[in-house]
């Protein structure tokens, strides 16, 4: 007979077969239900693990299955590869990488439905692109749309918006296929993805405007930097860290190597050392007269 164990993740409670939770022997979880990692073990005898409970479900599925299923709207990447090599489970670690990659050409969209006192309301959530594809199906022009916090996010009355079946029906005739169908306290969604030729979608308000979730006090640079493939910082520039950060996220190659380079001259200029020291000298006339500025050291001031 199939022995079952029972584990707390993180606060999370879960039930398997041990058959399952040692499907890779040389795991963490293979090691510790084999006996060469000593468990710990609550007063209800529960295994306790210290780990992410959200997305064990994840990783137990893997293990039962051999197979990564992820949400269509999954987010948690990062998460789901820290805890997969938590767990040295290296298959899975591979297929997070591999989903992961994969998940980055597509587009989603997700349509819900929920009644409240002014009657049956439908919502959308994906581009405004999209939304508006939408649109011209049904010849609609201009409608009036609420967005909400939480992304690009529209709510429509019944009666100014097509039926469900025929938003799922032209969202199949646009390239989409249905991934997951839940229910949550009487409020149904359902995702649908395609892939864009593996481009990465662009998200745009309401106005248009490209939506980028980067820092803006640093874009001016890798706008500069896009505009004459030259790295010009200003004298007293600290943030080398962001903005190498910032070239990572875009994936520009080449502003992460002129940042590097630029760091490392900018701070190697004045020997071995490797620290420079900045002045400032003004000068300006106001009412009083003639005024001269400094902006550094109290020391080179004194002197």
């Amino acid at each position: 007979m199939e022995e079952f164990v029972k584990l707390d993740v993180g606060g999370y409670l879960y039930t398997t077969p041990r058959s399952t939770v040692t499907r890779y022997p040389e795991s963490m979880l293979g090691k510790m239900f084999s006996g060469r990692i000593p468990p710990a073990i609550d007063a209800d005898g529960r295994y306790l693990i210290n780990g992410d409970g959200s997305v064990f479900c994840h990783v137990l599925n893997y293990l039962r299955r051999s197979k990564l299923d992820l949400p269509g709207d999954f987010q948690d990447w990062d998460l789901l590869a820290t805890e997969a090599d938590y767990y040295r489970i290296e298959d899975l670690k591979k297929a997070v990488k591999t989903a992961k990659e994969e998940m980055v050409t597509k587009e989603f969209v997700e349509v819900t439905s929920y009644h409240n006192r002014d009657g049956q309301i439908n919502g959308y959530r994906g581009s405004t692109e999209t939304l508006h594809q939408l649109k011209s199906f049904y010849n609609l022009g201009s409608i009036e749309v609420s967005k909400n916090s939480g992304g690009n996010y529209f709510e429509f009355f019944e009666r100014t918006y097509p039926q469900r079946l025929e938003i799922f029906r032209t969202l199949s005739k646009l390239g989409f296929e249905l991934n997951t169908v839940r229910s949550i306290d009487s409020k149904y969604c359902w995702t649908f993805s395609r892939k864009v030729s593996g481009r990465i979608p662009p998200v745009r308000d309401t106005d248009g405007k490209y939506v980028i979730d980067g820092d803006g006090s640093v874009f001016r640079h890798v706008l500069n930097y896009l505009r004459r493939s030259k790295l010009d910082l200003p004298r007293n520039f600290q943030d080398w860290d962001l903005l190498a950060t910032e070239a990572d996220y875009y994936q520009i190659e080449d502003l992460k190597k002129a940042v590097e380079t630029a760091k490392e001259e900018r701070v190697t200029d004045w020997g071995t050392e490797g620290i420079k020291e900045f002045v400032e000298l003004t000068a300006h006339q106001d009412s009083a007269g003639y005024i001269s500025g400094y902006r550094g050291s109290q020391i080179h001031c004194t002197n």
